[in-house]
Parts: structure tokens; C-alpha cells; sequence
């Protein structure tokens, strides 16, 4: 009964350990994509009124929220 409560704490420790949550890494598309998506987002929140026409195509169909699909 004594090594009960070490085994369980050495469990829990070695299910804490940080290599359980590893990230992967993301290519350089995937960091340019994100960087746009970042600027967008960043260009809206300062109230920029040309963001649409810089990271919008031209032949861009859209719809807001509110309307149906």
C-alpha cells in the first residue's frame, strides 16, 4: 500500500510532461495565408475602408450574415 500513492503521482507526472503536446510546424503557404488573414482581420478591427478592395478579388461573390445563403 505504501507504493501506491508514488506510482500514482509518477503516472500523473509522466502524463504531464510537455513532448504529449508537441505542435507541428507550418509551411510557408500555410504562414503566408495565416499573415493574411491576420492583416484582413487587423485592417477591419482598425476601420480601415479599403481593406475589401486590398484582400478581395475583384470578381469576389459574397453575402453578409444576415441574408440567407
Amino acid at each position: 500500500m505504501k507504493r501506491l500513492p508514488i506510482l500514482a503521482a509518477l503516472t500523473i507526472v509522466l502524463l504531464l510532461q510537455p513532448w504529449q503536446a508537441s505542435a507541428q510546424s507550418w509551411s510557408s503557404q500555410q504562414q503566408e495565408v495565416w499573415g493574411a488573414v491576420q492583416a484582413q482581420w487587423q485592417a477591419s478591427m482598425a476601420k480601415d475602408t479599403g481593406w475589401m478592395e486590398r484582400f478581395l478579388h475583384r470578381d469576389f461573390r459574397g453575402w453578409t450574415a444576415g441574408e440567407p445563403a
